[in-house]
């Protein structure tokens, strides 16, 4: 655990091996009457580990006379990596579990949260392969349920004690905290922030080093945009506090950055469709993209691509035909 910022700290989660799934980042606000934000993993090991951190932090403040006494457990949005350890952290620290309504819809039951994830078939809408027996297909959900289910350790909190809205002021510590929307990254996200201090805690929708993760059912390239915007243009930001990597103490020129790279990539996107002639597939503008790359960097990469020719057919720049299970694009102009 480290002290990011007064009061303010961090307990971060290893993934299983190799940094797969990424560290994942839970921040205690120490106080009076505070609060975690973000759950992390569910894996008896990883929530263990979370457990000992925070009565480390626990064991700091009372040495120091400062009040600890941690009451509530808010996640930043609906990824497994945030929202796996909340029924074990909940139950450990007995605390009280808020979310928004949106999260409340997906995140409480095995059944809500594969209906949302089950939106876009194992076929996916852009992919080059096809299962066409329906119980291959049916099967091939079920295993991958289950291995995805295992390996981030889910676990649901049937109900939320207390649902919050998506921009309302809370209370920590005596201190006034906006939640506010802010999807792209993900359609029920929300950062939290106090215009006093100047600090944001944002959740995954802008990382310190890397691009942050973008694909369907649950992106939005529109969205994203909108919230760097309205993030950048938070009076009094100094800093922000990310769901993965170090904290980002130049916030306007970090956005900046992002918001140029995804509108490079975009034109990139564009152009190699307009350069292909007769159409292209995802695959090979991915290999277009990545040449030299390694395969899990251009796998990753598959979420946004589809994404950007959602974007791109949306504005009519780019065409799509399906031709024996594999979408080809092509340019409008």
């Amino acid at each position: 655990m480290k002290e990011v910022y007064p009061g303010i700290f961090v307990i971060v989660e290893k993934g299983v091996k190799y940094n797969i799934p990424p560290p994942a980042n839970i921040y205690v606000l120490a106080g009076k009457d505070g609060l975690i934000y973000d759950a992390g993993y569910g894996r008896k090991k990883a929530v263990n580990k979370f457990l000992s951190e925070f009565k480390k932090i626990e064991n700091a403040c009372r040495e120091k006379n400062v009040p600890f006494n941690i009451t509530r457990i808010l996640p930043s949005h609906i990824h497994a990596d945030h929202i796996s350890g909340l029924k074990k952290i909940r139950d450990s620290l007995n605390l009280t579990v808020l979310m928004t309504e949106g999260m409340s819809q997906v995140i409480t039951s095995v059944k809500n949260y594969k209906k949302r994830y089950e939106q876009h078939d194992i076929q996916d809408l852009f992919s080059s392969t096809y299962v066409s027996y329906p119980v291959i297909r049916r099967l091939v959900k079920i295993f991958y349920f289950v291995f995805y289910r295992i390996f981030f350790g889910i676990e649901f909190v049937s109900r939320p004690d207390e649902i919050v809205n998506d921009n309302e002021t809370i209370t920590i510590n005596g201190e006034k905290w906006k939640i506010f929307s802010s999807p792209g990254h993900c359609s029920y996200h929300i950062s939290l922030y106090n215009k006093k201090k100047g600090v944001l805690l944002g959740g995954d929708n802008i990382l310190s080093s890397i691009t942050t993760w973008l694909g369907p059912p649950d992106s939005d390239l529109d969205d994203y945009e909108k919230t760097l915007n309205k993030i950048k243009n938070l009076p009094n930001l100094k800093i922000i506090l990310t769901g993965h990597g170090k904290a980002i103490t130049k916030p306007a020129e970090r956005i900046g950055q992002i918001l140029k790279w995804r509108k490079k990539r975009s034109a990139q996107v564009l152009q190699i469709v307009n350069d292909s002639g007769s159409g292209i597939t995802v695959n090979k503008i991915i290999r277009e993209l990545y040449r030299g790359s390694g395969s899990i960097r251009a796998n990753l990469s598959r979420g946004w691509v589809q994404l950007e020719l959602l974007h791109l057919m949306k504005k009519k720049l780019v065409g799509r035909k399906a031709v024996l299970h594999k979408a080809f694009f092509y340019p409008l102009r």
